[in-house]
């Protein structure tokens, strides 16, 4: 894992040098986190793993990259990576997402 986020705390994996994608990401997680709050993101998030316990029992990170949380979340950062100068708003692309 080279990076994990709490509420508005990024923390990344010292032996990678972080690339403007992975930041972008959990910069992502981060406007999750401020729509939902931590309670709310928490449940969210693990609902998610749970869902995915008997389908991906053999693949971890097949049932990690399943998460809605984070299919969200690279999804997004697929959309920054194809056009890292286009403008978009990922506060109301993740209030779409969650249906806010």
């Amino acid at each position: 894992m080279a990076g994990i986020t709490f509420d508005r705390a990024i923390i990344l994996a010292p032996h990678d040098e972080p690339t403007a994608a992975l930041l972008f990401h959990e910069l992502v997680h981060v406007v999750q986190y401020r729509l939902l709050g931590v309670e709310q993101f928490a449940q969210r998030y693990v609902d998610g793993w749970l869902a995915g316990r008997d389908r991906f029992r053999s693949d971890p990170a097949q049932r990690y990259v399943s998460i809605p949380l984070e299919r969200n979340a690279y999804d997004l950062q697929k959309r920054y990576e194809g056009a890292p100068a286009a403008v978009f708003s990922v506060e109301e692309a993740v209030m779409r997402f969650l249906a806010l």
